[in-house]
């Protein structure tokens, strides 16, 4: 008995690792807006070649490339933004995590965050520079 259960179990986790990551459309309790990921997607370069592990993080949006344990694994930036474009468009709440297909675990990530300070002064990475003068009324 012991042995068939364990033989499934192997046969499972076989399975798992040869089909590959099921794409889903979960993630945090929090919504995001259609339009929160646009700064997000604008830094990921199409002709970039990502190797896993790589954040591309925006106010309230993170974007993330993850290999799921596996070592470096190359991927354009074209095709993390076309996962990333897929979520958007396929996910009700624009959150959840697709399967890149060039590893069993390989996959991008949307899902909200805490943009904190990034909301708070309306700035993205690259937009406007630190501090934020002159301060808003109530701000100093």
């Amino acid at each position: 008995m012991r042995i068939t259960t364990l033989f499934a179990a192997i046969l499972a986790a076989f399975t798992s690792l040869v089909h590959g990551w099921e794409d889903d459309c979960k993630g945090s309790t929090r919504t995001l807006g259609r339009g929160e990921c646009g700064w997000a997607l604008n830094t990921i370069v199409n002709t970039t070649t990502y190797v896993g592990g790589d954040d591309f993080s925006q106010l309230e949006c993170m974007i993330q490339y993850r290999t799921g344990g596996f070592r470096d694994q190359p991927l354009l930036g074209e095709v993390i933004k076309q996962k990333a474009q897929e979520i958007l468009w396929y996910c009700p709440d624009q959150k959840g995590s697709f399967g890149t297909g060039n590893c069993p675990r390989c996959r991008v990530t949307i899902n909200w965050r805490d943009g904190g300070c990034a909301r708070k002064w309306g700035i993205a990475t690259g937009t406007r520079f630190w501090p934020p003068w002159p301060f808003r009324k109530g701000e100093e």
